[in-house]
């Protein structure tokens, strides 16, 4: 899970710094195994989501995706202003809409718009619930849902791919996509020529 980790030299670092996908690349680079992840590129996830939702909806889901990594972050953190500020540079970057306002004052507009009420970047809670894909209370919920659905689609084909090229597969996933992965690697596998 997550993208390709920069090498780190020690085991206890890796492990302080990226937790279990961390262990794992410090481990692959000890004994020369190639790491691939299996992740989407995010304009491909933008792409797909534009399928279903407006560019405004889209925008704020990965904005309030930033506002709720801020407020999981441990003092002393950076300004939100410059923690959020890189995010939508880089959705500006990948979602390609030359006419669309990425600012932080756009998004606190949209905000208001979605939810008839002040924007405030303290509020934990909110951030946490809005960009559950499990709760289905808000459209920016719903979008978090068909985002995790279209990593999941996209990550099983990668592992059917490597699995068809005959590659020893270690997967490392939180449980809430191993449950929607599981049933469908388990399928391909049980189908294949490669057993």
């Amino acid at each position: 899970e997550r993208n390709k980790l920069p090498l780190i030299k020690t085991e206890e670092e890796a492990i302080k710094k990226y937790g279990g996908p961390g262990f794992i690349t410090f481990l692959a680079s000890q004994h020369n195994i190639y790491i691939h992840c299996p992740e989407p590129e995010r304009a491909y996830e933008i792409t797909e989501l534009t399928k279903q939702f407006s560019e405004e909806e889209i925008a704020y889901y990965y904005f309030a995706r930033s506002a709720n990594g801020w407020n999981r972050m441990k003092e002393p953190k950076p300004e939100f202003e410059k923690y959020t500020s890189q995010s939508l540079k880089k959705n500006e970057t990948e979602s390609k809409w030359s006419d669309f306002d990425f600012s932080i004052g756009n998004m606190k507009n949209i905000h208001k718009k979605l939810f008839g009420s002040e924007f405030d970047e303290n509020n934990s809670d909110f951030f946490k619930d809005i960009v559950s894909p499990i709760k289905s209370e808000t459209k920016i919920n719903k979008i978090a849902s068909s985002c995790s659905n279209i990593r999941n689609v996209h990550i099983v084909k990668e592992i059917q791919k490597y699995w068809d090229m005959d590659y020893s597969i270690y997967i490392h996933y939180g449980v809430g996509h191993a449950v929607m992965q599981k049933p469908a690697i388990e399928s391909h596998i049980s189908r294949s020529p490669n057993l």
